[in-house]
């Protein structure tokens, strides 16, 4: 199983850097064209007093800009394209990875004791033999922790975590809270 996911990763890391090479090359190729574009702009002005003759050069180079905006527009398309899958086949990479955790060798609580909740915390531990319960979220890559699990853990860190048993029987619904000591 391990190697499998260092085998997604692998292949996930290897579209992240096609990816990056790509818009790292229609980037120079942007500032070429620019450059190139400016240069004969000032070449013209500087050696051309025939108003027809700039003003057909500065035809050319306004369709030619064109085209290089038409195909920097379709190049940022496939990118997104490109990103939009890495971006998806990371998440699912990730969510695979949650279900596998339990199973591999470095992990520290025992399978059994793991209880899968997926959202917004992935498993909860419980150690009768310690007498802890312990929540625990996976991550993966570059993947951070979202609010509303970092609000989880401050309310772990402050002690405001309490039992809470509810009766249900024809009068309803009764609910009792367990204290904190």
């Amino acid at each position: 199983m391990e190697y499998i996911i260092v085998a997604l990763v692998a292949i996930l890391m290897g579209l992240c850097a096609f990816a990056y090479v790509a818009i790292k090359d229609l980037r120079k190729e942007r500032d070429k064209n620019h450059t190139e574009y400016i240069v004969t702009m000032d070449k013209l002005m500087e050696t051309s007093t025939d108003k027809e003759q700039l003003n057909r050069a500065l035809k050319e180079e306004q369709d030619s800009l064109l085209e290089t905006q038409e195909d920097l527009g379709k190049e940022r398309e496939r990118n997104k394209t490109l990103l939009s899958q890495k971006k998806s086949s990371e998440t699912r990479l990730g969510q695979i990875s949650e279900h596998l955790v339990p199973f591999l060798a470095n992990c520290n609580h025992d399978p059994k004791n793991l209880h899968f909740m997926g959202n917004p915390i992935d498993y909860i531990a419980f150690d009768f033999d310690e007498g802890k319960i312990t929540f625990i979220e996976i991550k993966s890559g570059n993947s951070k922790t979202s609010k509303r699990q970092k609000t989880i853990k401050n309310v772990i860190k402050s002690g405001r975590i309490y039992f809470e048993e509810i009766r249900i029987n024809e009068k309803g619904v009764k609910s009792k809270k367990a204290e904190n000591e």
